[in-house]
């Protein structure tokens, strides 16, 4: 899984070809454990996303079936991300080292970008993705 929200989730997959109707998926949340739902592919892609550039493939699929456990542990998920990428957007924007800038990268898996603009630019998109559709 590489990207989650209240909605559904984009999860990397090993051919994208002909997909189910619905998906099983498991993954475990940071600091929530372990859970399960099921989704249905909404869109799929052969390559890399701009939001998850490492993914070889994968579908973006819609939440069908989920408990009200899981529902509520992606939602607290969701609040504390957008708090963290905004924390991290704010570090960033004042353009000079802070104490808080490795951590905020880490906990983004952002450390590995090397190029700011392009960590400024992966930011900006997390944080416009984070944000609720109307």
């Amino acid at each position: 899984m590489w990207q989650i929200g209240e909605g559904g989730l984009f999860v990397e997959l090993p051919e994208v070809g002909s997909l189910p109707a619905m998906l099983a998926v498991a993954f475990e949340l940071p600091g929530a454990g372990a859970h399960r739902v099921v989704a249905a592919p909404v869109w799929k892609t052969d390559g890399p996303t701009r939001a998850a550039p490492g993914a070889k493939r994968g579908a973006g699929c819609e939440f069908k079936e989920v408990s009200p456990k899981t529902r509520e542990a992606v939602a607290e998920y969701v609040r504390r991300m957008k708090e963290t990428y905004r924390q991290l957007q704010f570090q960033l924007a004042l353009d000079r080292p802070t104490p808080q800038l490795p951590l905020l990268l880490r906990e983004t898996n952002l450390d590995g970008v090397v190029d700011r603009r392009e960590l400024k630019e992966r930011v900006a998109l997390a944080v416009a993705q984070l944000q609720p559709t109307t």
